[in-house]
């Protein structure tokens, strides 16, 4: 019992590899000692021993675990359907909850978190249901809730977890607040806190840098802010950070570096991207998407992450590569619509942008149409969370005209309405132009015409604007 005692104590440390050495020393195993030996192969990523392990018993709390493994390994359905026979106790609600975001059940996920009395939490369940929240409330976009239960666990710390990793929870707090702050395209407040989250990394490293996998840690923080760099056109910090983050490789756990070999061919794609280098950007996505296929089938890594990187690379390709973004378009749509809750103005605006390119390259007038359809259906949907987003009202129109060349008369009066609400908005008088240079070249009714010239006649000259 000692033996367990001390193995408990070094897993809450995150001394995962110490833990695994008292215990693999204790013989004979005792229930007790094979449920934290379970837990500890598991934190150490070595889920198919863990998931075998779990199943010498049928007590609760191994099914939990074999639930855990199950997730892990990217069993997400079969994890789901052994939660759901479960007695509703604070830990499985905890998992539960954490599985549904994953799958995009934000909505789900909040009220099997809000069954929970907090007041009967503490220490580690108390910080992961306030983890749990904010990053549930983040993806929904409610930022004013997420920040305020980020910051709630920020003030549960020092309570909550042990001394030898408080500077490494805060880390994890602050980048989750700054992937909060990016997602609103706030970079230089997001870059802030990613400062922040760099300077707590250094904290810990004096305070404790024999963490288990600490390394995965600060890799993960680099390549967050170099992204975010490079979505604020500061390249230069960027690669630098990118940099950094490929030299602390060698430093990772072995089963943990086929993940962050795609992530750092992902985050160089973006940044390269986000550069103009178009032919580097899609060298590198290439990459990361082969990789997290192959991750993927292993259940090693997300099949959100491969969709994103499908999604980026399709969007580089041109014509002359048709088939090859239709297949990676085909890849990230179904998964983009299942995770949209996730982050619904990145998954809608992407889901449209998608639906666009395939009816601009569809083979025939009715696939066309249906595709243009499915993009207007995502702009709408855009436009009635946030009615003031003019990228999506402007989009929507674009895609409008595409249609109307397979199918005039259907949408000639919302074309008529859309361009008459924009004729005196100097700013985007050269955006209108190019709309009406777009529908001069296509087959419409005499009486269009006659208007469509009327309002060109109507317009500021483009130098006006």
């Amino acid at each position: 019992m000692e033996t367990i005692k001390k193995a408990q104590q070094e897993y809450e440390q995150l001394h995962f590899e110490k833990a695994l050495q008292l215990l693999e020393k204790e013989e004979p195993r005792t229930e007790n000692g094979v449920l934290w030996l379970i837990r500890i192969k598991r934190a150490l990523y070595e889920f198919d021993q863990a998931y075998e392990l779990s199943r010498t018993h049928d007590e609760p709390d191994f099914v939990l675990e074999r639930a855990k493994c199950l997730f892990a390994s990217g069993k997400v359905k079969e994890a789901s359907s052994l939660l759901e026979t479960m007695e509703p106790t604070i830990p499985v609600r905890l998992c539960y909850a954490g599985v549904l975001s994953e799958t995009g059940k934000v909505g789900k996920a909040l009220s099997v978190l809000d069954a929970i009395d907090e007041d009967r939490l503490e220490g580690f369940q108390f910080m992961d249901l306030l983890l749990l929240k904010a990053d549930l409330y983040s993806f929904q976009e409610k930022t004013r809730d997420a920040f305020e239960y980020y910051e709630k666990a920020l003030d549960h710390i020092d309570p909550c977890i042990p001394e030898n990793w408080r500077s490494l929870r805060a880390m994890l707090i602050h980048h989750n607040m700054a992937d909060t702050y990016e997602q609103l395209e706030q970079e230089d407040r997001a870059i802030e806190l990613y400062e922040t989250a760099l300077g707590e990394m250094y904290e810990q490293k004096k305070t404790d840098d024999t963490i288990t996998d600490l390394a995965s840690y600060e890799i993960e923080l680099l390549l967050s802010a170099a992204n975010c760099y490079g979505n604020n056109e500061q390249f230069g910090q960027a690669r630098r950070y990118l940099d950094q983050a490929k030299g602390q490789f060698d430093q990772l756990l072995p089963l943990s570096r086929p993940y962050f070999t795609a992530r750092i061919h992902y985050i160089s794609g973006l940044i390269d991207m986000n550069d103009g280098k178009d032919e580097e950007a899609a060298f590198h996505l290439r990459k990361a998407f082969d990789e997290q296929r192959r991750l993927v089938r292993k259940g090693r890594d997300k099949r959100e992450h491969l969709a994103r990187t499908a999604y980026y690379l399709g969007s580089l390709l041109g014509d002359e590569e048709k088939e090859e973004k239709l297949r990676l378009f085909e890849t990230a749509c179904p998964l983009f619509e299942q995770v949209v809750e996730k982050e619904p103005s990145f998954y809608m605006a992407a889901l449209a942008d998608m639906a666009n390119e395939k009816g601009r390259l569809a083979s025939s007038g009715q696939e066309a149409l249906q595709t243009y359809s499915e993009a207007m259906g995502w702009y709408e949907k855009i436009l009635e969370m946030d009615p003031e987003d003019a990228l999506a009202y402007e989009s929507r129109l674009v895609a409008r005209v595409n249609a109307m060349k397979y199918d005039p008369s259907a949408f000639e009066e919302k074309v008529k309405s859309q361009l008459e609400f924009l004729r005196h908005d100097k700013e985007n008088v050269p955006f209108v132009y190019s709309i009406c240079d777009a529908l001069l070249a296509q087959d419409h009714s005499k009486n269009f015409f006659r208007w469509l010239r009327k309002y060109i006649d109507s317009l500021p000259a483009e130098f006006e604007a």
